[in-house]
């Protein structure tokens, strides 16, 4: 007769209540998938497919054990919620039993259309040129944007990424100056992670001048090259480079146009908006017919 060396139980060998404990290892299992479509993430894309048959699949390749069969229930799912679910495994003789989820969420496709988005840009007193920059800053970097909402002096745009928009911001401001405003507001509060979820709200309000502008302040009639917590750019007065801030100071916006020089000698003078010729007050190497930016400060014309 057979018996357990260990308890002397009747037994083919070591018995299984003597049998020393065995450890199974396994990396993470979470499952990732769209509410919107169903698919689900596949190691790099995401793809149409039963959810249970995907799930088993990715535990067997996370478990280093041999198995014999897994199983599981997949309970009711709702977007926004990550989902435990135990999975019992038979791996020889032995059964264990060792966690997994299913997180709900969007796909890539799916998170681009419809009405989801993570934050707010708020626009206000742009120009069509402003505009177009962040439109295109959008198509370049994968941005969807779900609704526009006009506002008085400007717009509201919904964005999918929290994370671009803030970059979107600081992008505004560093080409065109202005007023930038971020904070982050409570949306909802995961249950599953007991973690905020917030969403990003970036208030960008444009100047009333941009980079190429002149600008008459403290005596001075500054060609605009940069706008940043100073403005920096070239005295037309002196030809000399110069840094000022305007917050809470009085200044007068001119607008270049464009002309053509019209004499070199003996002084310089360029087309008005009269197309008169008329002599300009700074010094600029030029050559006749050609194309060039003034601007007119009380009558008197600076070449940019």
């Amino acid at each position: 007769m057979e018996f357990c060396p260990g308890c002397g139980k009747k037994s083919a060998g070591i018995c299984r209540d003597c049998r020393p404990v065995k450890e199974i290892r396994a990396k993470e299992i979470v499952l990732k998938v769209c509410s919107r479509c169903g698919k689900h993430f596949n190691t790099k894309i995401w793809v149409a497919g039963d959810l249970k048959n995907a799930l088993e699949k990715l535990a067997r390749n996370a478990i280093r054990e041999d198995i014999s069969s897994i199983s599981f229930e997949i309970p009711q799912l709702k977007h926004g919620k990550k989902e435990e679910i135990p999975l019992k495994i038979m791996s020889e003789e032995d059964e264990f039993v060792i966690p997994s989820a299913i997180e709900v969420t969007y796909c890539d496709t799916c998170r681009k259309h419809g009405g989801y988005y993570e934050g707010v840009l708020q626009l206000r007193d742009l120009s069509e040129e402003m505009i177009d920059f962040v439109k295109e800053y959008c198509h370049q970097n994968s941005i969807h944007i779900s609704d526009e909402v006009s506002q008085e002096h400007g717009m509201d745009l919904k964005l999918s990424d929290k994370k671009k928009l803030q970059n979107l911001g600081q992008e505004l401001q560093k080409k065109f100056g202005g007023t930038l405003k971020v904070n982050a507001q409570l949306f909802t509060r995961n249950r599953q992670t007991s973690k905020d979820v917030y969403r990003l709200h970036v208030y960008y309000e444009a100047l009333d001048f941009k980079v190429g502008d002149a600008v008459f302040a403290e005596n001075k009639l500054l060609m605009i090259k940069s706008i940043g917590k100073t403005i920096a750019g070239l005295d037309l007065f002196t030809d000399k480079k110069v840094n000022i801030i305007l917050k809470g100071k009085d200044y007068e916006v001119l607008k270049p146009f464009k002309t053509k020089v019209s004499r070199i000698y003996p002084k310089v003078e360029i087309l008005n908006e009269d197309y008169q010729s008329i002599p300009i007050k700074n010094t600029r190497d030029v050559k006749l017919d050609e194309n060039v930016k003034a601007v007119n400060y009380k009558g008197s014309y600076y070449l940019f």
